[in-house]
C-alpha cells in the first residue's frame, strides 16, 4: 500500500484512541505502509478503534496481529467463494446424473452376473429425483 493509505488509517486511530503524538503516528503510518492489504488494515484500525479501553495508544504490534487476523478473514473468504463456486460448477443435470447413475448400475450388474432391472432402478430414481 501507499503512504497516503496508511497515513489515512493511522489518523482515524488517532482521532478515535488516546496517547498519540504527531511523530509516533507518523511513524506507524511508515511501518504500515509496507503492508499489503489496504482494506485489511482500514477493518483493522476500526475494530482496534471500536474496541480500545486503554488509556495508552495500541502498540504497532496489536495493529499488525489486528491486520494478520483481518488478511486471514479475507483469504479463507476468498477460498470458500472459490469452493462455492466449484461446486456450483460441479453441479450435473439431473437426467446426466441419472444417466450416469444406470450406466453405473448396468455396470455392477454385468460385473455380479445379472440381468439390470429397469423398473426397479426407474423406481429409485423417481423417489431421488423428488
Amino acid at each position: 500500500m501507499n503512504l497516503n493509505d496508511s497515513i489515512g488509517a493511522m489518523e482515524y486511530l488517532a482521532a478515535m484512541t488516546t496517547g498519540w503524538a504527531d511523530d509516533t503516528a507518523a511513524a506507524y503510518a511508515v511501518e504500515l505502509a509496507l503492508l499489503d492489504n489496504v482494506e485489511a488494515l482500514y477493518t483493522a484500525v476500526r475494530k482496534i478503534a471500536a474496541s480500545w479501553t486503554d488509556a495508552w495508544r495500541p502498540s504497532l504490534g496489536v495493529i499488525v496481529d489486528a491486520y494478520n487476523v483481518e488478511v486471514d478473514a479475507m483469504r479463507r473468504t476468498a477460498e470458500q467463494h472459490a469452493h462455492r463456486k466449484q461446486v456450483e460448477a460441479e453441479v450435473i443435470p439431473i437426467d446426466r446424473g441419472t444417466q450416469l447413475a444406470w450406466d453405473a448400475y448396468v455396470a455392477e450388474c454385468a460385473r455380479r452376473g445379472v440381468e439390470p432391472r429397469r423398473e426397479v432402478f426407474g423406481r429409485w430414481a423417481n423417489q431421488i429425483a423428488r
